[in-house]
């Protein structure tokens, strides 16, 4: 439960963030994705799918972001 809300605070930086659902950072953080790459990913526009996804396959930050 701890590692969840630590997850939670990096992936959510901002508190009044009107977009925060609890349902994706748990998803994310069960799907062992890492908080600051989600939060890119995130940011990049991608979907919590998508981002699940590409980690299940292997697909790194620094692919996805473009610059590798």
């Amino acid at each position: 439960c701890r590692s969840l809300i630590e997850f939670n605070e990096v992936y959510y930086d901002d508190f009044h963030d009107r977009f925060r659902s609890t349902s994706d950072a748990q998803r994310l953080y069960e799907a062992q994705v890492d908080p600051s790459d989600a939060k890119h990913l995130k940011r990049q526009g991608m979907s919590i799918d998508q981002i699940i996804s590409a980690r299940q396959s292997g697909i790194t930050g620094a692919v996805t972001g473009g610059w590798l």
